[in-house]
Order: structure tokens, then sequence, then C-alpha cells
């Protein structure tokens, strides 16, 4: 390992407030000459993010499956070391909407990692929008983040009201009150955060040892395929009264991705995500709350999807429609 100190951030935020457009924005906005590594972990086990951020020009690893810092925190580990072993000049970690914050700082300021690491500003991400709803605020995994946070950000403030953003602000002065601190504040849209706060450094009146949870999760580190599956992979997990499901498709299947947003748009989903072969392209989605926001990626992903819902669905009458919204590239060629 480089025996320079690398820069490392946390980018938290609960589920669909836009982490990985946020982290997006920060790889496009990098110095050039840089290299950023990024540790990304989902709630779910098919890992849509990493290959969202793979044409980032960034060296990515994922951790899927709960929360990274699960079972005495090795499969973050794992990814970590790999990642540091390339030597990059800025550590970007974007844990599960459901992960543990605190525990994840404690990881990074233990004994093996504070020679390496200079753990600078946590950023937190918040939907003003949602500051009306109990289970957010009631939320053991929502407040952590924020009490962890040195920097808090109110994310997609285009969808805001003025009285959002004014809740907003008073739910932040209650957070400062609780800390004994003053965080940063900072609006975003589309998760264009200004690239400056991160190098602020992390308040050490928020970087206090936590007792451990003695929670638990899967193991679920580096076991996806990395390259192409041959039948239909299927991936279940129900943790803290969400549901997630994820697939991973064969390369010889195409989406129609009319048909795949109509699916989504009926299923009413917390959040749902995709990497997905068009006839066309490659295109990422993005559904949260009713709102989908799609885009074109670079060639070469697996694809792949995830629905996360706070009822157990028909997982299997899900995937019956999304193979009505395939063909594979050998049946279209012989039609020809």
């Amino acid at each position: 390992m480089s025996d320079k100190v690398i820069p490392a951030n946390i980018i938290t935020g609960f589920l669909g407030v836009g982490k990985t457009t946020t982290v997006r924005h920060l790889l496009a906005t990098k110095p050039e000459g840089e290299t950023w590594a990024v540790l990304v972990n989902e709630f779910g086990d098919v890992g849509i993010d990493g290959a969202m951020l793979a044409d980032q020009g960034a060296l990515v690893r994922e951790v899927p499956g709960g929360c990274m810092c699960c079972v005495n925190g090795l499969p973050m580990q794992i990814g970590l070391n790999m990642l540091l072993s390339q030597k990059p000049d800025r550590l970007l970690i974007e844990p599960s909407g459901l992960g543990h914050p605190d525990e994840i700082i404690s990881i990074l300021r233990g004994e093996f990692y504070q020679p390496l690491l200079e753990l600078r500003a946590s950023i937190t991400l918040v939907d003003p929008r949602k500051l009306t709803q109990s289970k957010y605020l009631e939320n053991d995994i929502f407040r952590k983040q924020a009490l962890i946070s040195d920097v808090l950000v109110a994310a997609k403030t285009d969808l805001c009201t003025p009285e959002d953003l004014e809740r907003f602000e008073k739910w932040k002065r209650q957070v400062d009150a609780s800390t004994g601190r003053e965080a940063i504040s900072a609006q975003i849209s589309q998760g264009n955060l200004d690239p400056s706060l991160l190098n602020h450094m992390a308040a050490e009146q928020a970087r206090q040892e936590h007792a451990p949870l003695q929670h638990q999760g899967v193991l679920s580190v580096m076991d996806l395929p990395s390259a192409s599956v041959k039948e239909i992979v299927r991936k279940q997990r129900s943790e803290s009264g969400y549901h997630a499901c994820g697939w991973i498709f064969p390369d010889s299947y195409q989406f129609d991705p009319v048909q795949v947003l109509s699916l989504l748009y009926g299923l009413g989903a917390i959040r749902a995500k995709a990497v997905l072969h068009t006839s066309e392209s490659w295109l990422s989605i993005n559904a949260e709350d009713g709102v989908i926001t799609t885009s074109s990626l670079a060639e070469g992903q697996t694809s792949r999807l995830e629905i996360i819902h706070d009822t157990h669905l028909d997982w299997q009458a899900i995937e019956t429609q999304l193979i009505a919204a395939t063909q594979s590239k050998r049946s279209s060629n012989e039609d020809l």
C-alpha cells in the first residue's frame, strides 16, 4: 500500500435519497489526473450501484447485501483493502440506506486504517419531503445518519416546496442541538454537490467510539457473478421492515424499456434500480416514490434489476413480467 494518507468521505442517506447520483456527480467533477475509489454497499444482493458507477473512470468495489459492517466488518474490510492496494487519491464510501454509519466510522478509525486514511467530512443526504413521516424520523438508522454527519444536505430540492426546505432547516437545528455542534448545511438537486464540501475535516465530537450493536447480517461480499450468467439469478432479502428482490440476466436478453418502465410505475416501490441492455443501448433506471429517471451507460455491464418495497410482493409474478419484457438475441436472429 501507498505511504500517503488517503482522504476518505462517507456519503450516506436513507433509501432513495440520491446517493449514487451524487457520487456520480462527484466523480465527474474530480480533479483531472486523480484516481478516486468508491466502496459501495447496497441493501439488496445484485449490485446495481456498482454498475452505474463503472463508467465514471473510478475504482469500484461492491459489498452487496445488507450492511457492509456486519459480520465483524469483514465484507467492508475485504473491499476496502482491495481498493487501497491500488493507491487511489481519494476514497468515497457509499453505505446502504439501511447501513450503520457509526460502525463504519469505528472501522475507519481503527488501528489498521488510521495510518492509511484521513477521515474527512461525513455527508448525509436527506429528502426534506420525508421529514413529515414518522417511519423516517423514528428510524434508528436515519437518526444515526444525521448524528454522524459533518455536512447535512437537503437533496432533491427541485421537487421540494418552500415549506419542505423550512422544515429541513428546523430539523437540522434540532440535530445540531442534540450533537452539540453545528453541521454544515447545503441544498442540492440532481446530485450536484459542491466537491469542496468533501475537504472539510471530520468533527472530533462526532467521532466517539460506539459500543457494538451486536447486529448480524449475511456475509455476501464479492459473491456475485463477475461475468455473464447462463440462467436468470434471483436474490431476495428482508430486513428492518423492508423487502428486496433483485435479478441478474444472461447476456442473451435484451429489454423493451417501455415495458420495464410500465411495470415499475405500477409497483409503488420505495426504490427500484436497474442497468439493462436494450436493443439500442445500455440503460440505467432509478425509480423512487413514483418518479423514474433514465440515462444511458457505456456498454459492458451485466443486466440487473432490483426492487425494494415495504411489503412482500409476488416476486415470481414480477419475474414473469420481466421475462415477457425481454427477448434473446438468439431467437431474434432466428426470426430474420
